[in-house]
């Protein structure tokens, strides 16, 4: 897994501030609580923004927007998220 920098990520985000995670995965395997509980160990004030499927069906995509205090959160969020059960694509 390949993370963004920090420098990257400092360059285009205000810290602390909302941070969106959009997340990926296989219907029915990657659910809305598994992935709020990953992401509600490092951030606050998370919420689900959007939750939609695809026409097929096989795909769930999961828009989060989460209250970030500093860069390396960030980090920590994406690499939890890749533990995420069904997870297809992290964004």
């Amino acid at each position: 897994m390949k993370l963004p920098s920090l420098e990257l990520i400092e360059s285009q985000h205000s810290f602390p501030g909302p941070f969106l995670f959009k997340i990926v995965g296989e219907s029915g395997v990657l659910t809305e609580d598994a992935v709020m509980a990953l992401i509600k160990k490092t951030a606050v004030g998370a919420r689900v923004l959007t939750v939609r499927q695809s026409a097929g069906g096989k795909h769930t995509s999961i828009t989060v927007e989460a209250l970030v205090t500093k860069a390396p959160d960030v980090h920590e969020i994406l690499k939890a998220l890749h533990s995420a059960p069904g997870l297809t694509m992290l964004l």
